[in-house]
């Protein structure tokens, strides 16, 4: 994960490492952490020079990339923390851990659990304006509102495992890549859902252009 100002690069391995690469200097990787078993997710919070891990071992990590060294880590639950989003101002950082969400402040206390779901999150992204984030789960894309006066929850049915989730920029639609070889995309005001065919195998990466 690259850091806002470009200048830097998170970097984090199956085996667990935590480092930085400097651009002016690509080839000298400086380990600052691990995490146990593996490092499963690395997301760089907004306009910071701060970013999260998470991994096989369970746990959240906060790094500070200036100084090289973890300000915080934590357990959101017991199942491995496999996927990380911040909203774009940097405010909320976004776990799942097992079937449950959650949502940390920037410096990593909780503010809000959503009710489990029904199998295991794989995917989590934000909206664009923060106020909405999406949810790849097996057989449909969750998307909770976020703001502190109703945390309400749409959902978006397909029977098969949804294995990423990305808003268009306008925030209209929703696109998943599936494990069925599919890519989905519903609109998200109506709940109709098309798709495209002919994948050879699971589609796990999906964006949209600006």
């Amino acid at each position: 994960a690259w850091s806002p100002d470009g200048t830097r690069l998170a970097v984090t391995g199956g085996e667990g490492k935590v480092g930085l690469v400097s651009v002016g200097d690509p080839f000298a990787l400086q380990q600052i952490g691990e995490h146990l078993l593996g490092t499963l997710a690395v997301a760089w919070q907004p306009r910071a020079q701060r970013f999260a891990t998470s991994g096989q071992d369970g746990y959240v990590a906060l790094w500070d990339a200036t100084a090289g060294t973890q300000l915080k880590r934590w357990k959101p639950g017991v199942a491995a923390t496999q996927s990380l989003a911040w909203s774009p101002d940097g405010e909320l950082l976004a776990s799942a851990a097992g079937k449950v969400v959650s949502l940390w402040s920037g410096g990593g206390d909780k503010v809000h659990a959503f009710a489990p779901a029904a199998s295991t999150a794989v995917a989590l992204t934000f909206d664009k304006p923060g106020t909405d984030i999406g949810v790849a789960l097996n057989g449909e894309i969750a998307v909770h509102r976020v703001e502190k006066s109703r945390y309400e929850t749409r959902r978006y049915k397909w029977p098969a495992a949804c294995l990423t989730v990305n808003f268009s920029g306008n925030g209209r639609f929703l696109a998943s890549g599936m494990a069925d070889g599919t890519l989905h995309f519903w609109n998200r005001s109506t709940g109709k859902d098309c798709q495209m065919r002919g994948y050879d195998g699971k589609v796990q990466l999906v964006g949209w252009s600006d």
